[in-house]
Formats: structure tokens, sequence, C-alpha cells
């Protein structure tokens, strides 16, 4: 059984996050994260009814090149701006979301981010990884772009980048 999606505003979500940071600590980033892989399962789920219609296939049948143009497709058709998968380096999964919904410099007090789209991005790869998957955003509203790039890996990986790049 597939778990339905329930469509909201774009400017709801903006709003709850805005209320959410008025305590700008790193609790609440967490809690932010949490609440994006906590949807990060009916996320996959419809993306593997979109691969099934679209493709006639399973998700895992897909060849790297063909689930990276699908999830794209998939995530800029549901409004998350214009998205783009990639590998950077044979090591890291690279998202990167031109005007992200969650990256309107509008609704973007600190700590700066995309919060929810970090923690279901982590979900949503997960899905495919055998390990837990790790996200860090290393553009957009943190570095005052509506451009997300995001970078994907295993955790260690991803705090290895972060140590060496902040």
């Amino acid at each position: 059984m597939t778990t339905p999606l329930v469509h909201i505003a774009p400017a709801t979500l903006l709003a709850l996050r805005a209320t959410m940071l008025t305590r700008a600590d790193l609790d609440t980033v967490f809690a932010l994260r949490d609440a994006g892989y906590a949807g990060g399962e009916s996320v996959f789920q419809a993306f593997q009814a979109y691969v099934r219609t679209h493709d006639q296939t399973d998700v895992e049948e897909l060849e790297v090149d063909e689930f990276f143009q699908r999830a794209g497709a998939f995530f800029t058709e549901s409004g998350w701006g214009q998205t783009t998968f990639s590998v950077q380096d044979d090591t890291f999964c690279v998202v990167e979301i031109d005007q992200c919904w969650e990256a309107d410099m509008e609704h973007q007090p600190e700590p700066r981010g995309c919060h929810l789209t970090v923690g279901l991005l982590g979900a949503f790869l997960g899905k495919l990884a055998d390990y837990p998957v790790g996200v860090l955003q290393v553009e957009g509203p943190i570095t005052g772009n509506d451009r997300c790039r995001f970078l994907a890996g295993n955790m260690t990986m991803i705090a290895d980048y972060y140590a060496k790049h902040s």
C-alpha cells in the first residue's frame, strides 16, 4: 500500500519553518531535518509509482544515469525547483536545485539552510543504499544563493568533507 502524499503550498511550510526558527539553535535545525527525513519514505513511494507509470519498471531496475534523470524530473515536477542528480568524483551524489522552494531568501531566518530538504534527501537516497546516507548542503541560503547544492554519501565521507571545508 502506498502512503498518500498531501500537497501543501510551499508558503505554508515556509511559514511553519520560519516560526520554528525564531528559536535559532541546532535543536530546531535538527527538528526540521528529522521532519524532512520522516517524509522521505512517502516521497520515495511516490517516486516508485512515478517510475512505474513512466517507465513500466521498478526503481531498483534503473541504471544510475536513468535513476538520476528520473529523480530529477520527479522532484522538478513535484515543485521542489529545477532539480538534477549527478555524481561528483565517483564518491558523492550531488543534488542541485535551482529556485528551490525552501531557499526563498525572504524566509531564511538564522540558521539559514534548506533543513527540510536535507532530511528528505537523506531518507530518499537512503532507500537505495545499504547504509545511512548523510546529506550536507554546500550552496544555497547559507551562501546567499537561491540555487542549492547538496552532497550525499556515507556519514564518514560527509563528516570528512565538512571537516575539510568548514
